[in-house]
């Protein structure tokens, strides 16, 4: 695919959607030599690294491994395909209740709120991303794809978009989804 829109001088990029992982039942199917799996199968860390909610698997950006697993995998990305950029998509944290990384929050001994800590959180992966795609290729574009909302994806999702477009080193571009329905 990549040869051939380059022969076409098109672009490609490589669309992820790290946080959200998948269903409950489909969990399970996969391999264990995977860490999601791994992280799954484990008592230390189902529901610290990976947390269900409303039936999905979320991997939880409160943890450095958790964080580097997901670079990590841009980073191969990049590195294994002629790819022109890597756009994540708008999957943030998935709810506003503190159960969701209540263990991790409770560790921390720093003075932010939860909602400034989870929106450090993001910010420390999504400046991550940036910095090792940037390191395989600095021609690689990286960019985000937030709902077009901003109210709910920085007071609902945590993502601090403001902060992503305003300051050096987080984003190449912002591409808001602003479809809200037919009726709009």
């Amino acid at each position: 695919i990549v040869d051939l829109a380059h022969a076409r001088k098109l672009s490609v990029q490589a669309w992820i959607n790290p946080l959200r992982l998948m269903s409950s039942s489909d969990i399970a199917k996969v391999s264990s030599t995977y860490k999601v799996a791994e992280w799954y199968q484990s008592s230390t860390y189902n529901g610290k690294y990976v947390v269900l909610y409303n039936n999905y698997y979320y991997l939880n950006p409160a943890y450095e491994e958790v964080r580097q697993l997901i670079i990590d995998g841009a980073v191969e990305i990049c590195n294994l395909y002629d790819v022109d950029g890597v756009h994540m998509d708008d999957y943030f944290y998935p709810t506003t209740a503190s159960s969701f990384d209540s263990a991790a929050y409770n560790s921390y001994t720093g003075s932010l709120s939860l909602a400034n800590w989870r929106r450090q959180n993001l910010n420390l992966l999504v400046s991550g991303l940036y910095s090792a795609i940037k390191a395989v290729d600095p021609d690689i574009l990286f960019g985000i794809s937030p709902a077009g909302n901003m109210s709910t994806v920085y007071n609902s999702q945590y993502a601090d978009v403001y902060t992503w477009c305003s300051t050096a080193g987080y984003i190449d571009y912002i591409c808001p989804q602003v479809y809200f329905g037919m009726k709009h």
